[in-house]
């Protein structure tokens, strides 16, 4: 029978501990595993955003100009398609 570092010690060793005096649960550790350090996503940006409120406005208008263009250009490609559809 095969057993694993943990059950080993179950098993094995701590029967002949306890038979020995080594009883008492105060002096007898369990193993836990080595804490791991938490490295957290490496990409995040932790900077603070030090804009203006002006500033956060322009932008979000300049994002809504590209989102309108590119809304345009999908719905000009949809009609482009439509028209193609109908004529076959």
């Amino acid at each position: 029978m095969s057993y694993n570092e943990s059950e080993t010690r179950f098993f094995l060793f701590d029967p002949v501990l306890r038979a020995k005096g080594f009883d008492d649960h105060s002096k007898l550790r369990l193993e836990t595993p080595a804490p791991v350090e938490p490295t957290g996503n490496p990409r995040a940006c932790v900077g603070r955003d030090e804009r203006t409120p002006t500033e956060i406005i322009a932008s979000i208008a300049a994002h809504g100009r590209t989102v309108d263009a590119a809304l345009t250009r999908l719905n000009a490609l949809l009609a482009v398609g439509d028209r193609t559809e109908g004529a076959e």
